[in-house]
């Protein structure tokens, strides 16, 4: 009896993309093969993606909402303030393309990524600037490839190519860069990190909405949600976590809980495995497996 096909997944990142795209992107990633879950909760982490679904039609949205995710499009998020899902039918096919960008990096490669961050953008692969003609086709070309490592060997050839034709290849974001901020100083004000940069409070947000991203306190959220994750996972009151991350009080945990990952405190400590940084696998049951090295669509 032949073994049962599974999902198979191809991942680059770090130092591995090299000078071009690292600082700017956190990872190229491939998939193919059976949706193992019925939905994948994408989790605020401050960045934005693009992803191209190069197998049958799914559903996708932010928060509870629902559309067609047709193949051969493409779906461009700036920085979520919300959870967004990708819903697969049963017996789905899971054969996608990925690009996960650091915080504000998303407008190296889409000049459009302004407005972004309220909702994502599903279609054609448009809004490139001067790199639009390498990226026309680019899902056709893709889909060509039979290998997943040759999918992201071509992906990571057409960003590079677009970001220096942009004229952004290798530059830092200023997203990334007050996201470390926030993480380094996690009791420290907006006005106090925004000082830190040089500029004012006013300046420094117009410039990281400009890259399509979030405010200070709005990476300052998402960064403190991920330490809550992190520290949900071992033996702490869910108390305990909200007073040691200096939440209001206990009911506004609650609620930033809920309105960033869809679930309570109490459910995602009862799940069986930990949750991944960005995504949750949700079986039907909703039990959140950890996806390989936290780097899923």
């Amino acid at each position: 009896m032949e073994p049962a096909p599974t999902l198979r997944f191809v991942a680059r990142a770090g130092a591995a993309l090299g000078p071009a795209l690292a600082p700017i992107i956190r990872s190229i990633w491939a998939s193919a093969g059976p949706a193992p879950v019925p939905e994948e909760r994408v989790l605020p982490d401050g960045g934005g993606a693009l992803l191209l679904n190069l197998g049958p039609a799914l559903r996708t949205g932010v928060g509870p909402s629902d559309e067609a995710w047709g193949t051969g499009a493409a779906l461009i998020s700036g920085a979520q303030r919300t959870w967004a899902a990708v819903r697969y039918p049963m017996g789905a096919r899971h054969e996608q393309v990925g690009v996960l960008f650091w915080a504000g990096g998303l407008a190296a490669l889409c000049p459009e990524a302004e407005g972004l961050t309220e909702a994502a953008r599903l279609g054609p692969l448009v809004g490139m600037g001067p790199a639009q003609p390498l990226m026309d086709g680019l899902a056709e070309r893709l889909a060509d490839l039979p290998g997943l490592g040759a999918r992201v060997e071509l992906m990571a050839q057409v960003l590079t190519a677009a970001l220096v034709t942009n004229g952004t290849a290798g530059r830092a974001p200023l997203g990334a860069q007050v996201m470390a901020l926030c993480a380094a100083a996690p009791g420290a004000s907006a006005g106090e990190l925004a000082a830190r940069s040089g500029w004012s409070a006013q300046h420094l947000n117009r410039r990281l909405r400009a890259e399509g991203g979030l405010s200070v306190k709005g990476l300052q959220r998402v960064v403190r949600m991920q330490a809550a994750l992190r520290a949900l996972r071992g033996a702490e009151t869910v108390g305990a976590v909200g007073s040691a991350l200096r939440y209001a009080d206990q009911a506004h945990f609650a609620h930033e809980l809920r309105e960033m990952t869809g679930l309570s405190a109490g459910a995602l400590q009862r799940l069986a495995a930990p949750a991944a940084d960005r995504v949750l696998s949700l079986h039907a049951e909703v039990q959140i497996l950890q996806g390989q090295g936290g780097l899923g669509p």
